[in-house]
């Protein structure tokens, strides 16, 4: 009996998605926009999608407890073990509104969009955002990059990504 036990135990959590684990989600009026969604094992969410500029928008926010960023500074990205990249309020249009920062990734020219920061989230393998919280200090989140490929690719149907 317990071996039975343990043994469905065993088959629910294998077929359970992890937390971190990338999905893809449709919203928007008419459920017409496709996003891409992972959440840190801290409960922090990034989400990815395309405007109706054909610009790749990603929405970062806060883990539960943690309530405001800092306005005056933007995220930085990690992919694995590179340099990670400061999302900058001039390149990536960063915008900070209480626990939540936006950004723009990329714009689609000719069917292709050039990011090497895209890139890395669909084949790398985690993914660390490092942010200044408001009146105390820093915060990160790390992602697992785990099916990040294959929810970007709805967001992105049609779309060639280059960069690297």
């Amino acid at each position: 009996m317990r071996r039975a036990a343990l043994a469905l135990l065993a088959a629910a959590l294998a077929t359970t998605p992890a937390r971190a684990q990338w999905i893809a989600g449709h919203t928007g009026a008419d459920n017409a926009r496709a996003d891409a969604i992972a959440r840190a094992e801290d409960g922090a969410e990034i989400r990815l999608w395309m405007d109706e500029e054909r610009r790749l928008q990603a929405a970062i926010t806060l883990a539960p407890g943690l309530v405001r960023l800092d306005p005056a500074g933007c995220p930085t990205l990690q992919i694995d073990e590179r340099i990670a990249e400061d999302l900058s309020r001039e390149r990536h249009r960063c915008a900070i509104e209480g626990a939540r920062a936006s950004v723009v990734l990329g714009q689609v020219s000719a069917g292709q969009l050039d990011s090497p920061t895209l890139l890395g989230l669909m084949n790398g393998s985690s993914l660390t955002v490092r942010y200044r919280l408001a009146h105390a200090g820093y915060a990160a989140s790390r992602f697992s990059l785990k099916g990040s490929k294959q929810a970007l690719g709805s967001v992105l149907e049609g779309v060639t990504v280059t960069g690297e």
